[in-house]
Parts: C-alpha cells; sequence; structure tokens
C-alpha cells in the first residue's frame, strides 16, 4: 500500500496519532506497530522517547493472565481426562487379573479332589494286596 506524501521531503506521512495508542496500550510489539504503518520499529522508539510515550503494560498483563486461566482450565480439563482415564483402566485390568485367579482357584480345587480321590483309590488297592497281586499275575 502506497502512503501519501505530503512533506517536503518526499517520505510518506506518518500518523502518529494512531501508532500512539497503540503503542501506550502495549498489546503489540513496537515491531507489529511498526509494520502496520510501513515504517522502522526505531523511529517509533524515537518519537516514544522523544515525546515521554509510556507503555500501558496493564493490558498485557491482563492478556497474560487470561492466557494462564485458559491454560489451567484446559489442563485441569485434561488431567481430570487423564485421572477417569487411569482410573477405567485400573478396575478393568484389575478385574481381568482378578477373574484370572479366581479361575485358577477352581481348577487347583478340582485338581485337589481329583488327586485326592485317585489316592484313595491307590490306598483301597494297596489295602487289599491279595487283588492287586491276582492282577499283577494274570497280566
Amino acid at each position: 500500500m502506497e502512503q501519501p506524501t505530503d512533506n517536503k521531503n518526499g517520505r510518506p506521512d506518518i500518523d502518529w496519532e494512531r501508532i500512539e495508542p497503540s503503542y501506550r496500550a502495549g498489546l503489540l510489539s513496537v515491531r507489529e506497530i511498526a509494520a502496520q504503518h510501513g515504517i522502522t520499529h526505531g523511529a517509533i522508539n524515537k518519537r516514544a522517547k522523544r515525546d515521554g510515550w509510556t507503555r500501558d503494560p496493564q493490558a498485557k498483563i491482563e492478556a497474560k493472565a487470561d492466557a494462564l486461566v485458559s491454560k489451567q482450565q484446559v489442563s485441569r480439563e485434561v488431567s481430570n481426562e487423564a485421572k477417569v482415564s487411569e482410573r477405567v483402566l485400573v478396575e478393568a485390568s484389575a478385574q481381568v487379573i482378578a477373574d484370572i485367579r479366581l479361575n485358577h482357584r477352581k481348577d487347583i480345587a478340582r485338581a485337589r479332589a481329583m488327586t485326592m480321590s485317585l489316592l484313595e483309590e491307590l490306598e483301597s488297592q494297596i489295602g487289599n494286596i491279595d487283588l492287586v497281586e491276582h492282577r499283577l499275575g494274570s497280566c
């Protein structure tokens, strides 16, 4: 965009009345303001020093505070979701392990009952040694 030139030296006219409020607000960097108005940041700094402009950091502080609040809120929500997800994962994993252990205990009880039955049968056979010898003799 071509800036109008109304001065004698051919340089573009600078709208200091629009630049000053932007500078004082402190929301944009001096370089950003300079780029918007097609001048150098040095020119703005020089003019601000000459005319005693000060930057109001309050707007910048409030913008930063808003950003921190948003970040905390999002962080808290993500953290809560992670806690819920972790809790669900722990519950599900614990249930799977508990089911496996309960099935193992049932299998162990069955195997123990079967073993005891076989031992009783073996003891009865040993107690009846004549029957064992008779069966061995017929082989």
